[in-house]
C-alpha cells in the first residue's frame, strides 16, 4: 500500500486544523478545517466573475471568488470601500498633475 496522495488532510495534533501531505511527508502549513470552497458559488451562480463578493459566511465582509472557488482572503465591507476610494483619489491626482504639465510646457512654448 502507497502513502496517500498529496493534499489537506485532518491534522489529528490540532482540532479544527487540516495540514498538507506533500506525498511524502507533513507541510509546515495549515488551514481552517472549514475551507471556503465548500460555501456555495457567489448569489448561487457557479460561472460568476472573480472578485470580491458578499461573504456568504458573514454579509458585512466580503471575500474573494477566483472563478472556481472562494479562497481564504476576506476583509470587511468598509476597508474596502476605503481601498477603493484611495484608487480613485490617485486616478484623479495623476490626471490633474498631467493637465498642469502640460498647461506648463504650452506656456513655456509660447512664451
Amino acid at each position: 500500500m502507497g502513502s496517500p496522495a498529496p493534499g489537506w488532510y485532518d491534522d489529528p495534533d490540532h482540532a479544527g486544523m487540516l495540514r498538507y501531505w506533500d506525498g511524502t511527508r507533513w507541510a509546515n502549513n495549515w488551514a481552517p478545517s472549514q475551507q471556503p470552497a465548500t460555501m456555495p458559488p457567489p448569489n448561487n451562480y457557479p460561472d460568476a466573475a472573480a472578485g470580491w463578493w458578499a461573504d456568504p459566511q458573514d454579509p458585512t465582509y466580503v471575500r474573494w471568488w477566483n472563478g472556481r472557488q472562494w479562497t481564504a482572503s476576506r476583509q470587511s465591507r468598509a476597508n474596502l470601500q476605503r481601498l477603493k476610494g484611495r484608487g480613485r483619489s490617485r486616478t484623479v491626482l495623476i490626471g490633474t498633475l498631467m493637465i498642469l504639465l502640460i498647461l506648463a510646457i504650452l506656456v513655456i512654448a509660447t512664451a
